[in-house]
């Protein structure tokens, strides 16, 4: 952990030295058979490491993206040990732990299928928008969005490796997906 820590300050160095925004990526694995409690404090000590290293390193965190994970239970977990809310445990570990000066953070699909990204992430936008109370202020200081890679490609990837296809295939896949994405 701290050696990874570590690497990635020197990376962030790095990167700004040419003149790049450095965006990193400090993920728990979603493999195993944890619940998400036990994700969320092991993410909550691997982003209190990471942003230790940066500050010791002299990153300025206002220049920086994190990709964080979702602090769900691992794809191993049975059924039974699934009641945390993945989405009130993602937001209480940004919050307990990300600082208020980095300016974005991406949520990970991790491989997570499209369908199961698209829910686990709207209902992370629900969670936030309830927390911001009566005063009308987020909770988050931070811009919340999504690195969906994987879970916005697959269908237009799969679209395109049919014999049959045809970019109006692979538009409308994408198309799709993205207006599922944005609801």
């Amino acid at each position: 952990l701290d050696r990874n820590s570590r690497d990635m300050a020197v990376f962030c160095r790095v990167a700004m030295a040419a003149g790049l925004v450095p965006v990193i990526a400090p993920l728990v694995s979603p493999k195993g058979p944890h619940d998400a409690s036990e994700c969320a404090s092991v993410s909550e000590r691997v982003l209190v490491r990471t942003f230790s290293a940066l500050r010791e390193h002299g990153v300025p965190l206002t220049a920086v993206v994190l990709v964080a994970n979702f602090a769900r239970w691992g794809g191993e977990c049975d059924a039974i040990e699934r009641t945390e809310d993945p989405a009130e445990q993602t937001l209480r570990v940004l919050r307990n732990v990300v600082p208020a000066s980095v300016p974005c953070v991406l949520l990970s699909d991790q491989g997570l299928g499209e369908e199961e990204a698209t829910l686990l992430l709207n209902e992370v936008n629900r969670v936030a928008d309830i927390s911001e109370g009566a005063s009308g202020r987020s909770l988050y200081p931070w811009t919340l969005s999504f690195a969906f890679g994987g879970a916005l490609q697959r269908t237009p990837l799969e679209a395109f490796a049919a014999e049959n296809a045809t970019f109006a295939t692979m538009k409308a896949g994408a198309v799709a997906r993205v207006n599922a994405d944005a609801q």
